[in-house]
C-alpha cells in the first residue's frame, strides 16, 4: 500500500466557496489530490499553476517560467490524448484540466 502525503498551500483567496481552512484542506485532499494522482494531464495543470506562483515569488523566476511552459505543453498533450480516446464521455479530471488550462490562459492575458 502506498502512503501518500499531500502538501497543499492555503491559497483560497480566489475561491469564495472555500474560505474555511479546514474545509479547504479537506476538499483539496479528498477531491483534487486523487484526481491528480491518477491523471497526468491534471497533475501537469496543477504543477503549471504551482510554477506560475513560484515564478512570482522565487528568485529564479526564469527557471519557473520555463518549467511552467513545460507543464503546460505536457498537460495539453495528455489532454489531447484523453479527449481523443474518450468513447462517450470525458472524465472529471479532463474537465478539471481544461478549467485549469483556461485559468492559466486568462491569467496570462491579465499580465500582458
Amino acid at each position: 500500500m502506498l502512503d501518500l502525503t499531500a502538501v497543499i498551500p492555503y491559497m483560497n483567496s480566489h475561491c469564495h466557496m472555500l474560505k474555511d481552512p479546514v474545509e479547504y484542506r479537506e476538499r483539496m485532499t479528498k477531491d483534487w489530490t486523487p484526481l491528480a494522482h491518477h491523471n497526468m494531464a491534471f497533475l501537469g495543470s496543477i504543477l503549471l499553476a504551482a510554477c506560475r506562483h513560484l515564478a512570482t515569488v522565487h528568485q529564479n523566476q526564469e527557471y519557473f517560467k520555463q518549467l511552467a511552459i513545460h507543464y503546460r505543453l505536457s498537460s495539453v498533450r495528455f489532454l489531447s490524448e484523453a479527449i481523443s480516446t474518450a468513447i462517450q464521455s470525458v472524465s472529471d479530471a479532463t474537465i478539471a484540466t481544461v478549467l485549469m488550462l483556461a485559468f492559466d490562459e486568462v491569467r496570462d492575458m491579465k499580465l500582458i
